[in-house]
């Protein structure tokens, strides 16, 4: 909260009274979270400044908390920077290492020397110092400032690093797969849209601090969300601090103007996006500097399109309804057909089972009807088997033209053909399907067609699949 009160007073130098105004409710909010009921308020802007300087240097301090003090294994940048916090540096030899080092092969044997004999005074005694500043301040011991809140009024928000979490490598096919389509311009484009859906002037910037400003959210977002996931319990300190950093986040990311859903969709739609944005980012930063994808940075992709797994549609939703019109409204159910084969789950008159015709033109009428203009028919191979009377049928025969067959048991198919050695459709002779003759006369009388209905799919070999159209 901290960071986003000093971005807010550095936004509020241009005389902006938004974020002016920004600024004295951020600051507000922080005391009334931070501040101890017996401590007066403080008057002035600048002690939010001291007060990050504590904190952050009470973070360094717990950051060595578990560091052996031994001089062969304590290094000079980490000494360095106790003697920095400290007020060591001006010991000399010592005071010839500043900030200003690059690496630790600049500090010669001497300085290491007086490394190893001020090391004892790197002990618990120094930052436990701190510890009780931050108690004195907060009201609670540093070992409880990520803890649900309790009713002393103290948050403390810590960013994640996601650049330091370790994941499986992708499969080889699906790096090979994703590596046809991800890309830098992509990625930028991808990271546009989520911009669009959380616009704000400090998500916009790309300097170092707004990426730390988005890293800054995305931790505040995930406080708020552990905070509405603990037992409320008629807990009204609780729900005053939920409300506080909800206010907080809309003041300082939500786009100006814009209507905010209902808290809960509010912060999990932003996390979200600022999770995404984050991945985004540190993706593009790795393409920039290794110029390729690797496998763990494909992984982070994979997840993004969450392509990391498959599961069925409900058929209660309306995507699954919107789904089942498409299909329906599909010219011959041709995408049915094409991806799942033929099946005899369709009836038939009564009868289950899959329907042909022996005639193009009746096949064509039955393609065609309520399909509009176009229509797609399929040319196939039929093994019949022997043909089954009205008596010892279980199925009806309809009509006079429509016969059953079915697969007599210990049929076997393995005499068909392979599709290699069907002939080409050039040079064949294939039935006429036009429903007119070229001169416009009328149709002559109709040649009689018998339809078989085919119970078993093994009986049939797809040949050919004509997509017509009428004018």
């Amino acid at each position: 909260m901290l960071d986003m009160i000093s971005e807010a007073q550095y936004l509020a130098q241009g005389d902006d009274g938004v974020f002016q105004s920004l600024e004295t409710s951020l600051t507000q909010s922080f005391i009334e979270l931070f501040g101890r009921d017996d401590a007066p308020l403080p008057d002035k802007i600048e002690s939010v400044g001291e007060t990050r300087r504590l904190i952050e240097d009470l973070g360094d301090f717990k950051a060595i908390e578990g560091a052996p003090i031994t001089p062969d294994k304590l290094n000079p940048p980490l000494l360095r920077h106790v003697f920095s916090l400290l007020k060591l540096a001006a010991l000399t030899p010592v005071s010839r290492i500043d900030s200003d080092d690059k690496s630790a092969e600049q500090v010669n044997d001497n300085i290491l020397i007086k490394f190893s004999t001020l090391s004892a005074m790197v002990d618990k005694a120094s930052y436990k110092a701190e510890d009780a500043k931050f108690k004195l301040f907060t009201g609670l011991p540093w070992s409880q400032c990520t803890d649900p809140p309790n009713g002393k009024k103290a948050i403390f928000i810590q960013s994640e690093n996601k650049a330091d979490q370790s994941h499986e490598d992708l499969p080889l096919a699906v790096c090979d797969a994703l590596k046809k389509f991800v890309n830098l311009d992509n990625l930028r484009r991808v990271e546009a849209s989520l911009l669009d859906r959380q616009l704000s002037p400090l998500l916009q910037m790309r300097a170092t601090s707004t990426k730390h400003s988005v890293q800054t959210a995305s931790a505040l977002l995930r406080r708020i969300s552990e905070v509405q996931s603990q037992p409320q319990n008629d807990n009204c300190d609780a729900q005053s601090l939920e409300t506080k950093l909800i206010e907080c986040f809309l003041r300082l990311f939500w786009p100006a103007g814009k209507l905010a859903p209902p808290g809960n969709v509010c912060i999990s739609d932003s996390r979200k996006s600022i999770d995404c944005l984050l991945e985004f980012r540190l993706i593009e930063e790795k393409l920039k500097r290794f110029g390729k994808l690797i496998a763990p940075l494909l992984r982070h992709i994979y997840a993004l399109l969450d392509l990391t797994k498959m599961s069925p549609v409900k058929e209660d939703t309306s995507e699954y309804q919107g789904i089942v019109v498409y299909f329906k409204k599909s010219y011959g159910d041709q995408y049915r057909i094409l991806r799942n084969g033929l099946r005899p789950d369709n009836c038939t008159k009564g009868t289950p089972g899959i329907s042909f015709t022996d005639t193009t033109k009746r096949a064509t009428g039955d393609c065609l009807a309520g399909s509009g203009q176009k229509a797609f028919l399929l040319l196939c191979e039929v093994e019949l088997g022997k043909e089954c009377g009205p008596s010892d049928c279980n199925n009806s025969a309809g009509d006079g033209n429509h016969r059953i067959v079915e697969n007599p048991n210990g049929i076997k198919y393995q005499s068909w053909r392979d599709g290699e050695f069907v002939h080409e459709l050039k040079g064949a002779k294939l039935p006429d399907f036009r429903l007119r003759s070229p001169s416009g006369s009328p149709e002559p009388e109709p040649t009689p067609s018998k339809k078989y209905v085919i119970t078993d799919p093994a009986q049939i070999r797809q040949r050919y699949l004509f997509h017509f159209m009428f004018n």
